[in-house]
């Protein structure tokens, strides 16, 4: 007997939303993107959105903004008043950083670059992040649903501008722009400069998210702060309405920031550890599989099935059915696709 993997919805006008042939297991964390994987010689760059099937795209066209580089020690500052940390871990030497080839001022990200991912709707998305030390935004990040075109939330880093001149901060916007992160490190540079992060992101079924900004303090080789060591939670927020019921993109956004010139802004190691909801069983038929739902009376029920989650395109099965207090049941069809989700939308 196959199996889904459901979520059950608290949203008022979705029942229930089903995966069938995702294969990480609940609880299983799996590093979606490393950048080990590019074929990176040392001192070069590569376009990840060139690379078939890599998960990357960018909206604009000309030079890339967002490169995968190896490897470490190898953005050493002309001038020698500093070089950049070495990648997160001593396993990773590639990592992803924020360069304009054009490297007249204003260094900037000019479009926005995404990677998405199968759907998360109960679990973490991790990454390790080295912001700029600039006076603009170096690291702008959204964390989306494709399908709604909606933010769950939006980060933003600032070195020396926000709120005040000489400081470290963090901003976090929900999905309709509430500030719920306003951490500001009054040490300023270089204490706050040059520094690795841990951004732990956790959806939780029903359409709620935590988040947890870390300092995990500067990586070999010396840096501007490399006495400085780990500072621990910055800031953190729990039970945050997300306004969808899961995220499959990760969005670095376009706008001023740190590429090109010193100590770009670096990201490693994305990791996302599945805990999606309880396993319900279907029956097998001769077409499909039959998933099973409870309905209530004078609600009305449509099945719905899609190959792609990051369409937003969902294809009917059957006529919309009128609840009356029993379990019904949708077809899922299980020939021709490695993956499908079905939702049950409730009238």
């Amino acid at each position: 007997m196959k199996k889904f993997r459901c979520l059950d919805s608290t949203a008022a006008v979705l029942s229930m939303l089903c995966f069938f042939g995702i294969t990480i297991a609940s609880g299983q964390s799996n590093v979606v993107e490393d950048f080990e994987s590019y074929t990176v010689l040392n001192q070069t760059w590569l376009d990840p959105t060139t690379v078939p099937d890599s998960g990357w795209t960018r909206s604009g066209v000309g030079d890339a903004d967002w490169e995968v580089r190896c490897c470490s020690g190898s953005l050493i500052y002309t001038s020698g008043s500093s070089q950049e940390d070495d990648a997160f871990d001593t396993n990773s030497v590639k990592f992803l950083v924020l360069r304009r080839s054009n490297v007249n001022v204003p260094y900037r990200s000019d479009e926005d670059t995404e990677f998405t991912f199968p759907v998360l709707v109960e679990g973490t998305l991790r990454f390790q992040l080295n912001p700029a030390g600039t006076s603009s935004d170096p690291f702008k990040l959204a964390l989306r649903d494709s399908g709604s075109d909606k933010n769950v939330m939006q980060m933003v880093y600032t070195e020396d501008r926000w709120p005040m001149i000489n400081s470290g901060d963090f901003r976090v916007q929900d999905s309709v722009g509430n500030l719920l992160i306003s951490d500001v490190q009054l040490d300023g540079q270089p204490d706050s400069y040059d520094r690795w992060y841990d951004i732990i992101f956790t959806m939780h079924k029903g359409g709620v998210f935590d988040l947890e900004i870390i300092d995990i303090g500067p990586t070999e080789p010396t840096s501007k702060t490399s006495n400085d060591m780990a500072r621990g939670v910055l800031a953190s927020v729990s039970n945050q309405t997300a306004g969808v019921l899961g995220i499959d993109t990760f969005r670095l956004e376009s706008g001023a920031g740190g590429g090109g010139g010193e100590q770009p802004t670096m990201i490693d190691n994305l990791t996302i550890t599945r805990v999606e909801g309880a396993t319900v069983a279907g029956t097998e038929t001769g077409t499909g599989l039959e998933l099973p739902y409870s309905t209530q009376s004078l609600s009305i029920y449509q099945p719905q099935v899609t190959e792609d989650l990051t369409t937003g395109i969902w294809t009917a099965q059957r006529s919309p059915i009128l609840g009356d207090g029993t379990t019904k049941s949708a077809l899922v069809p299980t020939s021709g696709a490695d993956f499908r989700a079905i939702r049950i939308v409730v009238f």
